[in-house]
């Protein structure tokens, strides 16, 4: 490029003068001028005016700005004669610096030579942007492997975009490595692929760039170090899962897994409810896994859960990860006892009795309440010798049995693992042998006429069907019950053929056998007394909920209470004698009994399961009977 120059002239009458005046005013210069305006710091590069005639000038003042003449920075002016070089010592600043010449001529005027701007290459307080590690993802802390490093490109600044000064970058990059063996590198572009020397220790890494086309490398400022390493993201798994839970009774073991991290030590802290081989928290293994055993027992393993922590150890750092272990105990449900069940076993026979699986259940223990005379897989058991099974179901059997029978009940509980709570127990009733005889038929002695009801029962005897006959002599009677098992007769007088004593028989069955039961004679005909039969002393059952004079029970069917009132001919004598009460079920089994000294009486029978009852009263010497039905 060319640089226009002024020149003042100082007019004379002299041709001559004027002469080389006008060879003066032509094109002059400072060389050299390189094509890149750039200049090298603090070296020394000679410069001076080039013009084709420099006739009548012959001083030049130099000055200088971001450099000096004499390489201290001080002289920044300086006078030669023409044709005489000046040598230039930049200053190392990242700026533009200037030089300008002017030369003083015979005439008395002034050439005025510049300034000329150059781009002074410097990296000074210049520093590499952007320094990371360029592997496209996460290392592994302490790591060896091969790592890809860079920085954004460093230029000169005062060229490339924005300027007419071509782009001028870095000439390389110098890289430092600090770890056990400190290491140098250099790389010509502003790339670098490094390998750390120790596996696992922490280390740095920083870098500079530098100019070598000057005299001297020129350097930029270090960037700040980096880690070569990363904070690693510590998980923990249980049997590969992000949680557990541990239920009463486990003792399988777990193995709870880390994040593998190369060159780390694994410290692991459990409840005391576990065990790692036996040894207790907490253990450092060298491996990233570790068994954990839960006690079976809900006061460990159970009743102290928490959570399982593991710490990596490592030359550059701890590294931590926890994981909660819940703990859970199952509500076993009562068992449910098959509707296939026999409930009638003959002798030497032998039936499956089962239950429904209850869930969690890990054993069921069964017992009988015959004191062995039901087995139970070919054993005596009762409630101090009872049988565990592993599977809902067991054999009950009986031995060589008489003609006579009997009842058993089967009870079974389910189990939870060991140490945990089991479930609530469930029964069965099973009958053995043919249905018992000799059983009192229970009921009024006497049928009299009328729109009367009356009730005949037996306790339980086994029978899976029952049949009532009535010889026809002197009546014929009317039978009517709820079903063909019911061991309570329901009768009524249809009409009277005569007077006398009819005998009343029950013959029960089940596929043992059959047992015949009476007779047990009742009087028909008219009552000798009044309607309430007091006279005759025998019981009367009427309608339901249609109470006598002597005796009203109701209501009758009823769900909450029975009430009971007594009519003031009857309990007269009270004040002597209490009224004692009695309430039997469909098996003639008391299941309330009270004194009460009070015409009015109240039984709750909320908890009563649903069926016929029978109401005792005794008074003095007579007992008065009515039967209930309870329906719920």
């Amino acid at each position: 490029m060319k640089n226009r120059i002024s020149c003042h002239v100082v007019l004379s009458i002299v041709w001559m003068p004027l002469l080389s005046a006008s060879m003066v005013c032509q094109a002059q210069q400072i060389v050299p001028l390189p094509n890149n305006r750039t200049v090298c710091p603090s070296e020394a590069i000679a410069y001076s005016v080039e013009a084709p005639n420099h006739s009548g000038c012959g001083r030049i003042t130099w000055t200088v700005d971001k450099g000096s003449f004499n390489g201290a920075n001080s002289e920044k002016t300086k006078e030669t004669d023409w044709g005489q070089s000046v040598n230039v010592y930049w200053n190392d600043v990242a700026e533009i610096g200037t030089l300008k010449a002017t030369a003083t001529c015979s005439s008395g005027g002034a050439i005025s030579i510049g300034p000329i701007s150059y781009t002074i290459r410097s990296l000074k307080n210049q520093t590499p942007k952007n320094l990371a590690i360029k592997n496209g993802g996460p290392l592994s802390v302490c790591s060896i492997n091969t790592l890809h490093l860079g920085v954004d490109r460093l230029s000169v600044p005062n060229t490339g975009f924005l300027t007419t000064i071509p782009v001028y970058d870095a000439d390389g990059y110098e890289w430092k490595l600090s770890e056990p063996n400190n290491w140098m590198g250099v790389s010509n572009i502003e790339l670098i692929t490094i390998t750390p020397t120790s596996p696992c220790a922490a280390g740095t890494i920083q870098v500079r760039a530098y100019i070598n086309s000057c005299s001297g490398l020129k350097y930029s400022e270090w960037t700040t170090p980096i880690a070569l390493r990363q904070t690693p993201s510590v998980v923990i798994r249980a049997n590969g899962n992000a949680s557990h839970n541990v239920q009463c009774g486990d003792s399988d073991p777990v193995t709870f897994t880390a994040t593998d991290i190369a060159c780390a030590s694994y410290t692991w802290s459990f409840p005391p409810g576990w065990r790692a081989g036996g040894q207790v928290s907490p253990i450092t293994t060298t491996t990233n896994s570790i068994a954990l055993t839960p006690l079976s027992t809900p006061a460990n393993a159970g009743a102290i859960p928490g959570p399982v922590t593991v710490t990596a150890n490592l030359g550059c750092g701890s590294y931590q990860a926890s994981m909660n272990v819940s703990y859970s105990a199952p509500v076993l449900s009562t068992p449910a006892f098959s509707p296939t069940n026999t409930g009638v076993l003959c002798s030497n026979s032998a039936a499956t009795i089962a239950v429904e699986p209850v869930a969690h259940a890990s054993s069921y223990t069964w017992y009988t309440s015959s004191d062995g005379t039901i087995y139970i897989n070919g054993s005596i058991s009762n409630a101090s010798n009872p049988i565990i099974t592993n599977s809902p179901d067991v054999t009950v059997s009986t031995p060589s049995l008489s003609s006579t029978g009997y009842g058993s009940k089967v009870y079974v509980t389910a189990n939870g693992k060991p140490g945990c709570p089991g479930s609530a127990t469930a029964e069965h009733y099973v009958w053995a042998g043919p249905p018992k005889g000799g059983v009192f038929i229970e009921g009024p002695g006497m049928m009299v006429d009328g729109d009367i009801l009356y009730t005949y029962n037996v306790g339980y005897t086994g029978a899976t069907t029952y049949t009532w006959s009535l010889n026809n002599n002197v009546a014929r009677i009317r039978f009517t019950s709820s079903s063909p098992r019911d061991n309570i007769m329901t009768a009524s007088l249809q009409r009277f053929i005569g007077e006398g004593v009819a005998n009343l028989s029950l013959t029960s069955e089940n596929s043992c056998g059959t047992s015949v039961i009476g007779p047990r004679p009742i009087r028909v005909g008219p009552c000798p007394g009044q309607i309430n039969n007091t006279g005759c002393g025998i019981i009367i059952e009427r309608v339901p909920g249609a109470p006598d004079a002597a005796l009203s029970v109701y209501p009758n069917p009823t769900s909450q209470h029975i009430n009971i009132e007594l009519a003031g001919a009857v309990t007269d004598p009270l004040s002597a004698s209490p009224v004692a009460v009695r309430l039997l079920n469909s098996k003639a089994e008391v299941v309330y009994t009270a004194q009460h000294n009070s015409k009015a009486i109240s039984i709750p029978v909320d908890d009563f399961p649903s069926g016929y009852y029978v109401v005792k009263i005794q008074l003095n010497d007579q007992e008065l009977t009515r039967t209930v039905w309870i329906e719920h």
